[in-house]
């Protein structure tokens, strides 16, 4: 199934509530094993309800990502259940961070 979220979120107050209610509809409909994010604001609220519901949660920070976590990766650290990173500098700058070799 293809869904359409609302953009920009992270900067965006607006959107990232009308995110979170889509959340709540998809996840609680959809029931999934897993929500998954590669990053992205969008993802954010995505990664808070499907916590929220029981859902394992698990980010992909960018490979981009060499000196530190995007902002979507500094909000979900906190909560999520697997916070995978592909630099090991960076796993070592966030103790629940780890470091599986890169996705290409």
């Amino acid at each position: 199934r293809l869904y359409w979220a609302y953009f920009p979120t992270n900067r965006n107050l607006k959107n990232f509530i009308r995110n979170l209610f889509l959340a709540v509809k998809i996840l609680t409909s959809e029931r999934p094993d897993a929500v998954v994010s590669t990053g992205a604001g969008v993802g954010v609220p995505f990664m808070y309800v499907g916590r929220v519901l029981g859902i394992t949660t698990v980010y992909v920070e960018s490979l981009t990502r060499v000196r530190g976590l995007s902002l979507s990766g500094k909000l979900v650290y906190p909560f999520v259940d697997h916070l995978l990173v592909q630099w090991p500098e960076v796993a070592g700058m966030y103790p629940r961070a780890r470091y599986r070799g890169r996705v290409v």
